[in-house]
């Protein structure tokens, strides 16, 4: 195999895991949007945050900040579902 078919065959492997890092991405901001409106209600209800929800947005923080580091190939580390959760 010449070093240009490989690198084709690394790039389109590539392609496909931003795809599916992408659409992963784009429910989690649906997520985030449906939890924010949760935690509003929580909070105006129980007058308190719910942690469980809160210690989730950090969660969710951490993999968006990797997933766009490899979606703008400014890095390689491959976030979940590549990597350990």
């Amino acid at each position: 195999m010449s070093i240009k078919s490989e690198y084709r065959k690394t790039l389109v492997l590539r392609g496909f895991q931003m795809l599916v890092i992408g659409f992963i991405f784009n429910l989690g901001v649906t997520i985030i949007g449906v939890l924010a409106l949760i935690q509003f209600f929580w909070m105006l209800f129980a007058k308190e945050k719910n942690n469980f929800i809160a210690d989730l947005g950090t969660s969710m923080k951490n993999w968006f900040g990797e997933a766009s580091e490899f979606l703008l190939a400014s890095s390689e580390y491959k976030p979940f579902p590549w990597s350990k959760f």
